[in-house]
């Protein structure tokens, strides 16, 4: 399975809180990778229920905030074994706090 995610520079200030935003953010990594348009889940777990086992290729383009890193690939365990997430930022320092 394949994503690319682009523009994410500014998708951190649409008036959401914090969980809403992971939400958001989810929803359409979710809905682009396994092409289904308009996808809603109620939680935060939803990737990692989804995709564990499956090898995913994901591209995050233009990332500039943490938050979005949180919500779209906080952890390695989330997706199956041999998954690749590439992460495009001019932030170096973000790269940095995400680990």
């Amino acid at each position: 399975l394949t994503c690319f995610m682009e523009n994410l520079r500014g998708n951190s200030n649409n008036g959401l809180d914090e969980y809403g935003l992971k939400l958001r953010l989810q929803e359409q990594l979710l809905s682009k990778i396994l092409n289904q348009n308009g996808m809603r889940i109620n939680h935060l777990r939803a990737i990692p229920e989804r995709l564990c086992d499956q090898k995913v290729l994901i591209i995050l383009d233009d990332v500039d905030d943490l938050q979005q890193l949180e919500a779209l690939a906080d952890e390695t365990s989330w997706f199956g074994p041999g998954s690749r997430i590439i992460i495009i930022t001019e932030d170096q320092e973000l790269l940095e706090q995400h680990g």
